[in-house]
Formats: C-alpha cells, structure tokens, sequence
C-alpha cells in the first residue's frame, strides 16, 4: 500500500519482462507489450466464455468457494484441498 494521486480507486500492474498487465477494477485488462510497443485492451466479457468450471477441470472453482464459503462462516473444516 503506497500514496497516489488516484483517490480510492484500485490498480493492479504486474510487470514482466516482455510487457506489463494493468488492471484498475474495471471491466478491462490492459495489456502492453514492450517489444512492439502495441497496447491491447481485453474486455472482462469477452473472456469469460470458458465458464467457471473450466480451469482445472472445475477444481479452481471448487477450491475458492470452499475457501469462501469457510471464511464466510468461520468454520476452517470446510476448506477442500
């Protein structure tokens, strides 16, 4: 957590070494390669298409809502994995 001129508003940038991601809560996730110099924007809708059960095999989605679901209700039994 660090100081910006952007008052509650959330950001994500991860940085590799061909390019960086940048996410700020909306519904896109912008992507800029450094090699290319190009920015390519992906819309949140557009990559949802595989659905909840498909990474994994379903188990991504089952691991985070037993972990949801036990912290939601306090009860650490819950968690799956």
């Amino acid at each position: 957590v660090a100081f910006t001129e952007q008052i509650c508003q959330r950001t994500s940038r991860i940085f590799g070494t061909h390019g960086e991601l940048t996410w700020t809560g909306n519904d896109t996730l912008i992507h800029y390669d450094f090699l290319t110099q190009k920015r390519t924007v992906y819309d949140e809708t557009d990559c949802s298409g595989a659905g909840i059960m498909s990474g994994h095999g379903g188990a991504d989605f089952f691991a985070m809502d037993s972990f949801i679901r036990a912290l939601s209700s306090n009860k650490p039994e819950l968690i799956g994995t």
